[in-house]
Parts: C-alpha cells; structure tokens; sequence
C-alpha cells in the first residue's frame, strides 16, 4: 500500500521564498530609483526657482539704475534683496498653512 502524502516539500518551500525574495529585491529597487527621481526633481525646481530670483532682483537693480542714471549704492541693492527675501518668507510660510 501506497501512503497519500499530502502538504508542500521541502523543495516547493524553498522555490517560492526564493521567488518571493527576488520579487521583493526588484520592488525595493524601483522604489529606490523612484525616491532618487523625486530628489533630482526637488534639487532641479530649488535651481530653478534661485536663478528666477536672482534674474528678478538683477532686473530691478538694472532698473533702478536707469531711473537714477547711476549705480546703486550697496544700501539700495541691499534694500532690494531684502525685499525679495521677505516676498519668499511670505510665499512659503502661506503655502505652508
């Protein structure tokens, strides 16, 4: 007489951790890939956003110079800048809320 055998072997058991082991390894990889694509995109929009404020502020400073027919002094190119700084302190502290 033959005996039933019934439940996994030994061997299925092995296959299908190795299985899920490689599936988890190809996930955790395209999440990490994923995240990198997320900083590089963050790191690209700050770049963006610092050269369209320093193109503005250059823009004003040139413009005052034509009105006044001279160079700014420190102070009023200080007083721009600041200006600039204060918009952005207030941009980002509503977009926050």
């Amino acid at each position: 007489m033959k005996k039933e055998e019934k439940g996994i072997t030994l061997i299925a058991l092995i296959v299908t951790i190795i299985v899920l082991l490689i599936i988890a390894g190809i996930s955790m990889g395209k999440v990490m890939i994923k995240d990198n694509i997320m900083n590089r995109s963050n790191e690209s929009t700050t770049q963006a956003e610092r050269r369209s404020i320093i193109e503005k502020i250059e823009a004003d400073i040139y413009t005052e110079q034509q009105k006044k027919g001279k160079n700014l002094t420190k102070v009023e190119a200080e007083k721009i800048i600041e200006r600039y700084r204060n918009n952005r302190w207030h941009r980002q502290r509503n977009k926050n809320k």
